[in-house]
């Protein structure tokens, strides 16, 4: 199986997801996410641990995701690769996610926010990974 996984594929489907992080968490929905945590923007510096250690995460998610499409042969691979961001992200995260923030007492504003950016990074990875698909190598014969 490992064989075939694009690592390259991987690699940039992890970049991409980190940088929509970054891009969703910057934006007005950020500022929103932030005042329902109780959080400010002078709060948040000093997070370069925190930022490395979750684009290392970001990275075994593509690789998760890159196992679960290996061996697929559907005839719309980045199609696939879309589904299954969104039915993972909304069946597992999602509703793991919705229910700690019940018991956390957070808000649905929050979940909403935190569940709309894995839902659509997960979907944007499924399709890199899926539609780019690693080249067949010849085998010596």
């Amino acid at each position: 199986m490992a064989s075939r996984i694009n690592h390259l594929a991987v690699l940039a489907a992890a970049i991409v997801f980190y940088i929509l992080g970054a891009a969703w968490y910057m934006s007005p929905l950020g500022a929103i996410w932030m005042s329902q945590l109780g959080k400010t923007q002078t709060g948040m510096s000093g997070m370069a641990p925190q930022l490395a250690i979750s684009f290392l995460l970001d990275w075994l998610l593509a690789y998760v995701i890159a196992i679960a499409l290996a061996d697929s042969s559907n005839p719309r691979p980045a199609r696939h690769g879309i589904e299954f961001g969104i039915f993972m992200g909304l069946g597992v995260y999602g509703t793991m996610s919705l229910a700690n923030d019940l018991y956390e007492g957070r808000s649905f504003t929050v979940w909403l926010i935190n569940a709309g950016y894995v839902v659509i990074g997960m979907a944007i990875m499924g399709a890199i990974i899926g539609a780019w698909k690693k080249g067949t190598v010849s085998q010596a014969a």
